[in-house]
């Protein structure tokens, strides 16, 4: 499945992929501070951690692979004094993101953690 993306830039960073990552477990625990259903990418950081990058669906309510490209842009675009990072084991590679889209390649963890994205949001009235 791709997304197509909205976006980029001209520099060669802005066609650079980043891997796409949903957390291994996201029931009763996940990654702190990052909310189910958010679009998480990363690229590979100091002492065999991966640094991170989300942007959360649940607020302003952007499609999944939108937010997927808006953290790819963001973690392209800076590097912190102290980025997120994570432990490979606590990641799971659903797919990667470059400037021509979203590509998915484990559909079904990819679903499990939408589902939760969705089970997270308020009931709407």
């Amino acid at each position: 499945m791709e997304v197509p993306y909205a976006g980029g830039g001209g520099t060669p960073a802005a066609w650079r992929a980043v891997d796409v990552y949903v957390p291994r477990r996201f029931r009763g625990g996940g990654l702190d501070g990052i909310p189910a259903g958010a679009g998480i990418v990363g690229t590979a950081g100091g002492a065999g951690l991966i640094e991170i990058d989300f942007e959360d669906t649940s607020i302003a309510m952007p499609e999944w692979g939108v937010s997927v490209c808006i953290a790819r842009r963001r973690r392209l675009a800076r590097r912190r004094d102290q980025p997120l990072r994570a432990h490979p084991s606590e990641l799971h590679r659903v797919g990667s993101c470059d400037r021509s889209g979203v590509t998915v390649t484990d559909a079904e963890a990819l679903e499990r953690w939408l589902e939760a994205g969705r089970d997270a949001l308020p009931a709407r009235r």
